[in-house]
């Protein structure tokens, strides 16, 4: 799922990237405060982490947040990437920005949060039936 903002990107020979994903962290201990087991079926806490990027520079950590272990991905993501983009901008991203992340992160409020701060973006589609209906109802001679 690619958006195209209304306006064109800004003239800029420099584009910056906002990566979001999420990971979980393994904890051992009985009496370890929020952990959990979740969807990797490992006991922990579940970090979310917002990289920014671009062609010129290394991957630099922007937000982090420390979550519990069986929190969904997507919970609480769209005022992360609004934080993240934020934070990019307060460091000098001024040219195109694009947030990419992966399925875990297919929701509507993370892409209106992109949207409102004239972000680009990149996210991961879920196969489901809807999505493969409309991928065959694409002419083979229309693919690019």
């Amino acid at each position: 799922m690619a958006y195209k903002p209304e306006k064109p990107p800004p003239t800029t020979t420099a584009s910056t990237y906002v990566d979001i994903d999420d990971t979980i962290r393994r904890t051992y201990g009985y009496a370890k405060q929020g952990a959990g087991i979740g969807y990797s079926k490992v006991k922990g806490l579940n970090a979310l982490i917002g990289c920014v990027s671009s062609p010129l520079a290394r991957p630099v950590i922007v937000a982090a947040r420390l979550r519990k272990g069986a929190t969904n991905s997507a919970r609480g993501a769209a005022s992360f990437v609004a934080e993240a983009i934020k934070t990019a901008r307060a460091a000098g991203a001024s040219g195109l920005l694009v947030v990419r992340a992966d399925s875990a992160f297919y929701a509507e409020e993370i892409v209106a949060a992109a949207r409102a701060l004239g972000a680009y973006f990149s996210v991961t589609v879920r196969m489901n039936p809807s999505i493969r209906a409309a991928i065959s109802g694409i002419d083979e001679n229309s693919w690019t």
